[in-house]
């Protein structure tokens, strides 16, 4: 159930979210049929649909940060790729551990695995089918977003 109906600004935003996702990463809508996403001005908000019986409750926010909306770009966020990022069909990759490594060590690096083709723009990028956060691909080469506070200097072997 998509949530945000509050008025019509924000369902056009919300809609405008689904169709991003479905065209970028081949993630159906009827995926959130499960899910509440509410909108405001900072970004998309994600949740279960149980969120509304907490309706007479004054929260912050609803859920976690899913993605946020720039004049231009339509930014996941981590959370919110490691939340539907399970459920891209295209503009993903499943990385080995060496470029897993460099991920999430906020590395630019080239993509080991010549099978994957996605286009120019984020990618959702996964380590053993997990999803870990969004990558951007330009001349052939993936640029971690991971946040700087979410990396991991070094990995324990």
């Amino acid at each position: 159930m998509v949530s945000g109906e509050y008025n019509l600004s924000m369902a056009a935003s919300i809609k405008k979210l689904l169709s991003y996702l479905q065209e970028r990463f081949g993630i159906a809508p009827n995926i959130f049929e499960e899910y509440s996403i509410y909108s405001d001005k900072n970004g998309f908000y994600s949740s279960t649909t149980e969120v509304k019986e907490f309706n007479k409750l004054k929260f912050e926010k609803k859920g976690i940060k899913s993605a946020t909306d720039y004049p231009n770009l339509l930014k996941l966020s981590t959370s919110g790729v490691q939340f539907f990022g399970r459920y891209a069909t295209k503009n993903s990759v499943n990385l080995d551990e060496a470029d897993a490594k460099k991920f999430i060590n906020g590395e630019i690096f080239n993509c080991s695995d010549d099978s994957t083709i996605f286009s120019d723009g984020p990618v959702i990028v996964s380590y053993r089918g997990h999803p870990l956060g969004l990558a951007i691909f330009r001349n052939g080469k993936l640029k971690s977003q991971i946040p700087r506070e979410k990396r991991i200097a070094k990995l324990i072997e």
